[in-house]
């Protein structure tokens, strides 16, 4: 059994770790999505940035491009002229500007007809960078509006806008996509703004993990709450795996017992009437006497045992069927103390704490006798030749309190939990000094659930156990 319990721990643990490691994986992808989404929207208001210092600034940037239009006029005019000397370089310069000014108006009236129209601008050409010179005002101005671009979408991260110089060479081959560096800086996707001089804008920023994880907020809590009910379900089952397995073992160490005292009283009743029959004990009066006395009380040890099972036959869903009526505690507690030392084999001395009050409540009188038989029971068995017990009746807020102490062996704290269950002694050692089945305090504890009331223990090793009943008096 411990074998096929360490093997199932094992494919538990793994079971764990291997839908853990799935959903760590899943919660990484959705978090390398959501962080190109981010990206995309940083790059997107980039543009928009620039598109807004454009329109502020078109004057000063046309007049730019215009002398950029020219100047490649001019020097393709020069080249043109070079291989065909016939050709005249103004009228090939004005015919560039032309075609230029045709394709700039093209561009200007779309965007206009969108704007009227209400629709989205399309994102300014990137040709159109080349005509913006990328100083540190210019890198300032651009910064404070994507700042605020940026802070109307409700992203509040620092960005650092720079142009760099990055050859061919060393964007590597394919897509060039973000970058994240060792320390977490992430860095778009570079935009050309000089070919020339192989000049690309960056923008780079700190990674947002706390504003990335709050976006997936959803997924987290999902994930959390999924691993702590996979967690809490494994660990109920290993639990009552471990708590049926204790159980067996309680129920077998019951089984055995119970036959060993069984065979006992059956034996020794046996050997009283086969002395009877066989060798004349029927002539002989004191002997007659002797065999009957004997029969007599082993007949009622059975007795007694046969009732602590019958108590035990306890429905697991409705508990014991209670007939509930008035019942007068004190008068049960004296009717138990004159059981408890009239069939005591010890010297036992039961006394009440100040005066007995007199109290009524709401119970079943036969269950209720029978608790409190029980712990007079167990406190005289578990104590030595002379046996103290204290009991204490009083009620507070409409609930009864009582409590029995002995000055017994006492019981270690580790097993207070224990003691109520089914079946269960405490141990000591492979022999069992006083004789029981593990039966009578999971009794107890049943009745006084039943009631809606409450079973406590408290107890110090060689010195004594008191047990605190409170049971509602309706």
């Amino acid at each position: 059994m411990l074998k096929k319990y360490k093997i199932l721990v094992v494919t538990i643990v793994l079971s764990l770790l291997g839908i853990g490691a799935i959903v760590a994986v899943w919660l990484y992808g959705g978090y390398v999505n959501k962080r190109e989404i981010f990206v995309t929207e940083v790059e997107r208001s980039l543009f928009n940035a620039i598109q807004s210092y454009y329109d502020e600034h078109q004057n000063m940037i046309n007049e730019k491009r215009d002398q950029n239009i020219s100047k490649e006029g001019r020097l393709l005019a020069k080249r043109i002229k070079s291989i065909y000397s016939n050709v005249d370089e103004e009228r090939v310069q004005a015919l560039w500007d032309s075609l230029v000014q045709e394709r700039m108006l093209r561009y200007s009236k779309r965007r206009e007809a969108k704007k009227e129209a209400g629709e989205p601008t399309a994102i300014m050409p990137s040709f159109m960078l080349q005509n913006i010179t990328f100083s540190e005002a210019t890198i300032a101005e651009i910064s404070l509006l994507l700042e605020e671009t940026l802070t109307s979408k409700g992203i509040e991260i620092p960005v650092h806008i720079v142009v760099k110089n990055i050859k061919d060479a060393h964007r590597g081959q394919g897509k060039y996509r973000i970058k994240v560096a060792t320390d977490g800086t992430i860095s778009t996707r570079p935009v050309l703004v000089d070919p020339g001089e192989d000049e690309y804008l960056i923008a780079k920023f700190e990674q947002p993990l706390f504003y990335l994880l709050s976006k997936m907020a959803v997924q987290i809590a999902v994930s959390v709450l999924l691993i702590l009910a996979l967690i809490g379900a494994f660990i109920y089952l290993l639990w009552t795996i471990n708590r049926q397995n204790k159980l067996a073992l309680l129920r077998k160490s019951f089984v055995n017992n119970m036959t060993h005292e069984l065979k006992t009283p059956v034996a020794t009743v046996m050997a009283a009437v086969e002395s009877i029959q066989r060798y004349g004990a029927r002539d002989d009066r004191d002997k007659m006497e002797q065999y009957l006395r004997i029969s007599h009380r082993e007949l009622e040890h059975l007795a007694n045992m046969i009732e602590k099972v019958l108590q035990l036959d306890i429905d697991e869903v409705t508990g014991v069927n209670l007939r509930m009526t008035e019942v007068d505690l004190a008068k049960l507690l004296e009717e138990g103390v004159e059981i408890a030392e009239l069939g005591a084999k010890k010297e036992v001395s039961i006394d009440f704490v100040g005066r007995l009050p007199k109290l009524s409540l709401i119970a079943d009188a036969g269950h209720l006798k029978n608790v409190i038989n029980n712990l007079f029971d167990n406190a005289i068995k578990y104590s030595h030749d002379s046996v103290k017990i204290q009991v204490g009746l009083k009620e507070e807020n409409g609930t009864v309190v009582l409590s029995i102490a002995d000055n017994g062996l006492g019981i270690d704290p580790i097993y207070f939990k224990d003691i109520f269950e089914v079946f269960f002694r405490v141990p000591s050692g492979n022999l069992h000094p006083v004789k029981g089945f593990g039966l009578g305090l999971a009794y107890v504890k049943q009745v006084v659930k039943q009631h809606g009331g409450t079973i406590k223990v408290d107890s110090i090793l060689g010195k004594g156990t008191v047990f605190i009943l409170t049971i509602p008096t309706q």
